[in-house]
């Protein structure tokens, strides 16, 4: 009974947490409609897209949680047209807290150190961002100052990390079985590519 109470809990306020985050993100240059319809869709996503990975493909779901939530936000992007790197760096911060608690709740129902250890990787990312979101201006060589550096650099570090992790053998719950070093490095370059460019300007 505990377990379930706990599990309500924690996804209770990680729900609170995304939305809330989303929301600060975006609430300067969308409306509250935008932003909690595309937070609607997200979980409302998740949820769906996680019910069919427990059912068909129980160890794919992470990435099937990802593939949902890009394809929700790109379609938002195009639909109400928000602004690429914004947006994506928004849903993905927001998503953290969310998806440290899941790793949290394998911590304590089934005495996870691996995953207690993934929540903690995820905590300290967090607070990178925040150290990066008063400091990025700063940075001489990232000339174009563009809002997005924070986001992107971390998620960038967060799916290294899981691919260093993964080529040391160490097994996670959220790993794609076999290729999830390869997935995950390949998305840690594209987020790494796009920091490139925004710092000379492209975008």
């Amino acid at each position: 009974m505990y377990k379930m109470f706990l599990n309500f809990i924690l996804y209770m306020f990680g729900t609170f947490l995304f939305l809330f985050l989303l929301w600060k993100r975006l609430k300067d240059d969308y409306s509250v409609n935008q932003v909690f319809g595309l937070g609607f869709y997200i979980l409302l996503t998740l949820f769906v897209f996680g019910k069919v990975s427990k059912i068909f493909f129980p160890a794919y779901w992470f990435w099937f949680g990802v593939l949902g939530v890009i394809i929700v936000t790109l379609i938002s992007i195009w639909k109400n047209k928000m602004m690429m790197i914004e947006t994506v760096e928004a849903v993905g911060i927001a998503l953290f807290p969310m998806t440290s608690f899941i790793f949290l709740i394998d911590a304590i129902t089934k005495s996870s150190f691996v995953s207690l250890g993934a929540f903690f990787v995820i905590f300290f990312l967090l607070l990178l961002f925040g150290y990066f979101e008063k400091n990025y201006r700063k940075y001489s060589w990232y000339k174009s100052g563009r809002v997005g550096f924070s986001g992107i650099v971390v998620m960038g570090i967060f799916f290294l990390v899981r691919a260093l992790v993964s080529l040391f053998g160490i097994d996670v719950i959220s790993f794609f079985p076999v290729y999830e070093s390869y997935i995950s490095c390949s998305f840690a370059l594209i987020f790494f590519l796009v920091i490139f460019r925004l710092s000379r300007k492209i975008f």
